[in-house]
């Protein structure tokens, strides 16, 4: 025999009611990850900026700011570590990334393992694949100094990311935006090996030139 109890409707609404309490309190952490993640963002450019000037004790002293700033990021997420995923603080994470590899690169540092990232996955491989762009930029500043050595080191650390990043096969459900990167890092490292190479011919040119006159 059917019958439906009043007690119910009591329990819908301790239910929604929960519902609502949970995604308020997610909804002002959105609000607040926005905030940080627009802070990550600028500090990761200022960074990277600063290493393309040869400015590095300026880019340290930023860096280590955008590290606190991603440390605030993770604990705020500490109740909702979903949120960690969400695509906007994927996407400033994958900045932080990018600054910080880079850096490291740069400078000569070790490369931090995944454990020390403390990022998720999906934000590493971005900011890795991100990292192509801007060694591009740096070798076409230590060719235009005519700097081939270390344009040459640089050149074949792109090339060593980018095929370490094309072993990785994965739909963009779950990395989003990482096959076009490879993609386009693919591109950027044919035409930054073209560039080095014209580089490399018109210095052997000249040293010819110069014997000879």
């Amino acid at each position: 025999m059917f019958k439906c109890d009043k007690s119910v409707v009591n329990e819908f609404k301790a239910i929604i009611s929960r519902c609502i309490e949970d995604l308020s309190k997610k909804d002002s952490l959105r609000e607040e990850l926005i905030k940080l993640s627009r802070e990550i963002i600028r500090e990761s450019s200022t960074v990277i900026h600063l290493l393309h000037r040869g400015e590095f004790e300026e880019a340290k002293a930023t860096l280590d700011e955008l590290m606190k700033l991603v440390e605030e990021m993770r604990n705020k997420c500490e109740d909702f570590p979903e949120m960690l995923y969400a695509g906007f603080v994927l996407d400033s994470l994958a900045e932080y990334v990018e600054a910080k590899v880079f850096y490291c690169i740069l400078t000569g540092e070790n490369i931090p393992s995944i454990d020390e990232m403390r990022v998720p996955v999906q934000s590493l491989l971005l900011g890795l694949g991100d990292v192509i762009g801007e060694l591009r930029r740096a070798i076409i500043i230590f060719l235009i100094k005519d700097d081939l050595e270390v344009a040459r080191r640089l050149l074949d650390t792109m090339s060593e990311l980018v095929d370490s990043l094309s072993k990785v096969h994965f739909p963009d459900a779950l990395v989003p935006g990482l096959r076009r990167k490879c993609d386009i890092g693919r591109r950027l490292l044919d035409e930054t090996m073209a560039d080095y190479l014209r580089a490399l011919e018109r210095k052997r040119l000249e040293s010819y030139v110069s014997k000879i006159l």
